[in-house]
């Protein structure tokens, strides 16, 4: 089955989603480890929020890819709308997605139709990932977090520092951003990613994080990057950048689509698969 443009989008949100996740089982006594864990807590259970993603993709520092993202989402009414756009090389496209009265709402610029998918036809409301996936993150990428810095901002917030060379980066660590890279590079869309063959890993991660005065996250930048070479023996330095900025906390109001005298027809099975179903839902 051809994968979907906006699934590699996905994708790379998952990893980036998956990095952070790190701080919930990461070691107690490393530095920067209970603010931040305390600030995404913080944010998570805040009653509505809005996020703003820019992911950036460069190779040998020309850029072949973008991407954007304003997600909002309210937990008291249950509603989330994602308004995102990709571009690679020319090749623009946007999706929105909407969760509002029970039911996901998808509209993609490859079609003038709207896909509707009704709660009985998917799981919407999962718990989190797998216990043992927090188990395998507490193992790999735990001891990471003995590198963060912590520093006191001027607006009485604070700043986080996470910034990791090869030698501080655990060998899954590195395997998986060579696979990021492998999965974007497979897909038609993204033709401009190269395909790194041969010595492909995980150079240096930076992460760094704006802890406002009220305990909750404001501002994350995750910079991972990726060195190796091609078939061709050409050697590539691929930098992925994501900025995610959150804000109106517990006043946020996601928007709705009114679908009278729209076309519009049920989701057919597999259309929101991988992620599909809810990119926003949980965070």
């Amino acid at each position: 089955m051809r994968k979907k443009w906006w699934m590699i989008g996905v994708g790379f949100g998952i990893c980036a989603m998956l990095f952070v996740a790190s701080a919930y089982s990461a070691r107690a006594d490393a530095p920067g480890y209970e603010m931040y864990k305390t600030a995404l807590k913080h944010t998570h259970a805040a009653a509505s929020f809005t996020v703003n993603a820019d992911l950036s993709v460069t190779d040998n520092g020309t850029k072949v890819v973008g991407a954007q993202a304003i997600v909002k989402q309210n937990r008291d009414f249950e509603t989330v709308s994602v308004a995102a756009a990709l571009d690679s090389q020319g090749d623009t496209r946007s999706m929105n997605v909407y969760r509002q009265d029970g039911k996901a709402i998808l509209k993609s610029s490859e079609s003038d139709v709207y896909k509707v998918l009704e709660p009985h036809h998917a799981n919407w409301k999962q718990d989190g990932p797998p216990k043992a996936v927090e188990q395998i993150i507490d193992n790999v990428a735990g001891r990471m977090w003995e590198h963060a810095q912590v520093e006191a901002a001027a607006d009485g917030g604070t700043q986080v520092t996470l910034h990791l060379s090869e030698n501080e980066l655990p060998a899954p660590i590195k395997a998986a951003g060579a696979l990021m890279i492998a999965k974007a590079a497979d897909n038609e869309k993204w033709e401009h990613v190269p395909k790194l063959t041969k010595n492909a890993g995980v150079q240096q991660i930076h992460l760094d994080a704006k802890i406002g005065a009220d305990g909750r996250m404001e501002k994350q930048t995750l910079e991972i990057i990726v060195s190796g070479t091609d078939e061709s023996g050409k050697q590539h330095v691929v930098a992925i950048q994501l900025l995610a900025v959150i804000s109106d906390v517990d006043q946020t109001v996601p928007d709705r689509i009114d679908l009278t005298g729209k076309p519009w027809e049920p989701a057919k099975a597999g259309e929101w698969n991988h992620g599909a179903q809810g990119p926003g839902w949980h965070y």
